[in-house]
């Protein structure tokens, strides 16, 4: 069966959320930003050393490879891949940070 747009858009949101819900807990200031064809998915302040960081949240339904191309990857991003499993509720999502 092939994803459908709405389906891309709720496995990123979930993905987004679960990662700056992760970020809250360890004390960073996070901001979700939304629309459907947004550049930065999450902007992640450290007060300790006054810095903010431009996160980019790519999600998955299953275990899969990610789809991202290397020449769309900046440098000045932080990339954190997200696999959030639709199987059962009581499952966790994991996430991988570059």
């Amino acid at each position: 069966m092939r994803k459908t747009p709405i389906d891309r858009q709720k496995s990123g949101l979930a993905g987004e959320f679960f990662v700056a819900a992760e970020l809250l807990k360890r004390n960073y200031q996070v901001s979700v930003t939304f629309g459907n064809a947004k550049a930065i998915d999450l902007f992640v302040h450290n007060e300790t050393i006054d810095k903010t960081f431009i996160v980019q949240v790519k999600s998955l339904k299953y275990k899969n490879c990610f789809p991202i191309k290397i020449e769309n990857m900046r440098d000045e991003h932080i990339y954190i891949f997200v696999v959030v499993l639709h199987i059962k509720l009581s499952q966790k999502g994991g996430f991988y940070s570059n």
